[in-house]
């Protein structure tokens, strides 16, 4: 289906104003672009693992608003003029453009993504399969590529293994298929939740037990081999004192999605709560770490 795709430069004191102009015109909805509020986001309660500088809009403050092909917007264009700027778009190509940029792909030597559309491909063991969009983690990002590494290199066959902010599921479903035993996916998001369960059928890999919840809501009666922490600096701090109540001795802990700035953070937060660092990997901006209790 074919949209009309209106973008509208303003200040920042009207951006509501125009927003709702716009929608009086019919628009089925707006989105507003304040770079302002995507920079203090960055900047608050140290979130950089989520963004950087380079994800900040550089065309100043905007509004975007779809109409239907067939609505005239002769009122706007005379009102806005050279701030008013459209084309025609057809909402088929934003699958297609999934499509475009996201194709088979190795992750290490032997572990491929495939995407949901090519899944005729995916005929290795450790191939995996995803579908693009959902929660975070489809293997194109550094943080993924160097806990995939890691995993590989350190799981033994029948490892115990727990998942923690599981995403995609991405990281539990490579860990069994490399033929870790007993594996446990957490997350506090539903979507994240819903996401790796529909992943795990789509892999054909079973016996992944997926919980909605923390850690620390998990009993620390069975110890588990290896703990994935694929997250950010600031939640894996906050985990490592209680890192070790869930794992076997000399267990380990693959910590990543952490910016090279909160690297020194991590591993002291690591060592003063009794683990010993046995790996540092790095991938351009993200450190990943493997430390055991």
């Amino acid at each position: 289906m074919k949209w009309v795709n209106v973008v509208i430069s303003c200040e920042h004191k009207n951006l509501e104003d125009v927003s709702m102009t716009l929608l009086e015109a019919g628009a089925t909805g707006t989105q507003i672009i304040d770079p302002s509020e995507i920079k203090n986001m960055i900047c608050e309660l140290s979130k950089q693992e989520y963004a950087d500088d380079r994800l900040i809009p550089t065309n100043g403050f905007q509004v975007i608003a779809y109409f239907a092909i067939n609505k005239d917007l002769t009122l706007l264009k005379d009102k806005y003029k050279e701030k008013l700027s459209f084309k025609i778009v057809d909402d088929s190509d934003w699958l297609d453009n999934w499509k475009k940029y996201y194709v088979p792909f190795n992750i290490t030597e032997s572990i491929r993504i495939i995407p949901s559309w090519d899944k005729q491909l995916a005929t290795n063991n450790l191939d995996i399969i995803m579908e693009p969009g959902m929660a975070f983690g489809t293997g194109t990002h550094e943080t993924t590529k160097l806990c995939t590494f890691l995993i590989e290199k350190h799981i033994k066959p029948n490892d115990k293994i727990i998942d923690v902010g599981c995403g995609t599921g991405i990281l539990s479903i490579i860990a069994k298929k490399l033929g870790a035993s007993d594996i446990t996916a957490i997350d506090i998001d539903e979507a994240a939740i819903k996401t790796t369960k529909e992943n795990i059928i789509i892999n054909k890999t079973p016996k992944i037990n997926v919980v909605l919840g923390e850690l620390s809501h998990l009993d620390k009666i069975n110890k588990t081999n290896i703990i994935i922490a694929n997250i950010v600096s600031d939640i894996i701090i906050e985990l490592t004192p209680i890192f070790r109540d869930y794992l076997v001795k000399k267990g380990k802990v693959i910590c990543s999605g952490i910016i090279k700035s909160r690297k020194n953070d991590v591993i002291n937060a690591l060592v003063i709560n009794g683990f010993k660092i046995l790996e540092i990997k790095t991938d351009n901006e993200w450190v990943a770490i493997v430390a055991n209790a």
